[in-house]
């Protein structure tokens, strides 16, 4: 794996270490930083008949699959640029996944039938997510995409998209608010300093 990673060790007066590490990786190397890193990025929550999963996909991540295996004198220019393009923007999937193997869908409910589910989860629920900046400064959702299986997995998998975000200093709080399971408002924390600790990327 080539990782190139500069480390800086500052040696403090009662004889402790303290680190600052500034990192690059290639490009073909972020899947499997993201994969190691994936706590930082995923969070989870268990529930009576499902358990949903958010996780934040960075932009760099979201960009990079345009850019493996091109080789140009100016590739990094052009990634550097689209990730400015792409400021403000914050893109989430959210994994419903059904408990004991049956598909969300097929969970008996007292909301809505199989296709009253479907149509929900495919419109309605744009206006169910939020996403809030340091705990006041909240984006309404500007898009949504529902992945479908057709029931050859017992999961949903919902794309969740955000503009004009206001830069986090602390965290960001993905506020979904469930309609069909009985569950309510779920709120998925990210700190800052996590999601955002992404090594410079080289082409």
């Amino acid at each position: 794996m080539k990782i190139v990673a500069y480390l800086t060790l500052v040696f403090l007066s009662h004889g402790c270490v303290s680190e600052s590490i500034e990192s690059t990786i290639y490009i073909e190397d972020l899947n499997s930083w993201f994969t190691k890193n994936a706590s930082n990025y995923i969070k989870t929550k268990e529930f009576d008949k499902v358990s949903i999963s958010a996780k934040f996909m960075p932009n760099e991540f979201r960009i990079s699959r345009g850019f493996l295996n091109h080789t140009s004198a100016n590739n990094q220019e052009k990634f550097e640029s689209q990730l400015n393009e792409l400021r403000g923007e914050y893109v989430f999937h959210v994994r419903i996944e059904g408990k004991s193997g049956v598909h969300p869908l097929k969970i008996k409910t007292n909301t809505s039938d199989y296709f009253g589910k479907l149509q929900h989860m495919s419109t309605d629920i744009k206006e169910q997510i939020l996403l809030v900046a340091d705990q006041k400064d909240t984006t309404y959702c500007s898009m949504t995409h529902l992945e479908r299986n057709y029931e050859t997995a017992p999961f949903l998998n919902l794309v969740a998209g955000f503009k004009g975000v206001p830069q986090a200093k602390k965290s960001l709080t993905l506020v979904y608010n469930d309609k069909i399971f009985g569950i309510g408002i779920i709120n998925y924390l990210f700190e800052a300093d996590e999601i955002h600790n992404i090594p410079k990327i080289l082409i």
